[in-house]
């Protein structure tokens, strides 16, 4: 008809969306096809559990606080906050200060760990109101480690070798050159450091727990800093000791056994996948930011 509008149109975004293209361009999506992958499954774990879900896999230092804050933006700490966490440890220090960041974030602090959360890691754990672990699941010793003439040794394996060393010498002065060579690269300074890296141990138990929703008793406190010292420092003979979903949950913990054959499980697992056949190193990673240190960063 004359003069009649032309019928309306859709923008080339509205099409995309209406029939469900990528709202990325396709060279720019197909590059970083990986990510938004595992960001949809995130999206539908979130969508399910109602929980924020945040990915941490790296060693805990001084950055690894900076990179989950960045992960935690606009968090109103009114839902629950559910952690995948796979670490071989760190700095003890540092993983309760990122305790101290997650649970003022969120209403209660849930920690799954598909494969291992170990040393400081563990730590961090101590701090969560609820510890989800499957069978594969592993947490270990607390004790702290040093780094000496480029290699990592536990602080009390340390103290140990030099009071051996220092009862041989005392009988058999004429050992005194051969246990001079062995601990050559240690020095008083360090045996020193090591000592109260060990008495430091059980201040950082005791603030972790504190930082819990609902912080043990005093009472509580007291039983539970004893038994754990005593289980992650005293009694393991190794570092990398494993202490699994049952151990753990003798000591006191909050651990929570999963269905390995559960809907939720089976997201978390096909994450974990993702991240050691697609990564193989550190990732941060949420529904809606990704960030991988010394890694391909998105444009």
């Amino acid at each position: 008809m004359a003069g009649a509008p032309p019928p309306a149109s859709s923008t080339p975004r509205d099409d995309a969306a209406e029939i469900g293209h990528p709202r990325q361009t396709p060279i720019y999506h197909a590059h970083h096809a990986d990510r938004y992958q595992r960001q949809e499954l995130i999206s539908s774990y979130e969508g399910r559990t109602g929980a924020k879900f945040v990915a941490a896999i790296d060693f805990i230092d001084i950055d690894f606080v900076l990179n989950l804050e960045e992960h935690l933006l606009n968090e109103a700490g009114d839902r629950e906050l559910h952690l995948l966490l796979r670490s071989p440890g760190g700095d003890g220090e540092q993983a309760v200060r990122a305790i101290r960041v997650l649970q003022s974030r969120c209403s209660k602090l849930v920690l799954i760990v598909p494969d291992m959360a170990k040393s400081a890691a563990t730590l961090l754990a101590l701090g969560a109101d609820e510890i989800r672990l499957a069978p594969a699941s592993d947490l270990g010793p607390v004790d702290p480690q040093m780094m000496i003439g480029g290699r990592w040794f536990a602080a009390k394996s340390l103290i140990a070798a030099v009071e051996q060393a220092e009862g041989a010498v005392s009988a058999n002065r004429s050992l005194t050159p051969l246990w001079a060579s062995l601990l050559a690269e240690v020095s008083a300074l360090d045996v020193q450091s090591a000592k109260a890296e060990l008495k430091s141990t059980e201040g950082l138990i005791r603030q972790a727990l504190s930082y819990r929703s609902t912080p043990p008793s005093d009472e509580e406190t007291e039983q539970l800093v004893g038994v754990l010292l005593t289980a992650l420092q005293e009694e393991p003979t190794t570092h990398g000791a494993s202490l699994g979903p049952s151990e753990l949950r003798r000591l006191g913990l909050p651990v929570v056994s999963v269905d390995p054959k559960s809907w939720e499980w089976e997201c978390v697992w096909r994450l974990w996948a993702l991240y050691w056949v697609q990564i193989g190193g550190p990732i941060y990673e949420s529904s809606g930011a990704s960030y991988r240190p010394g890694g391909p960063q998105p444009a």
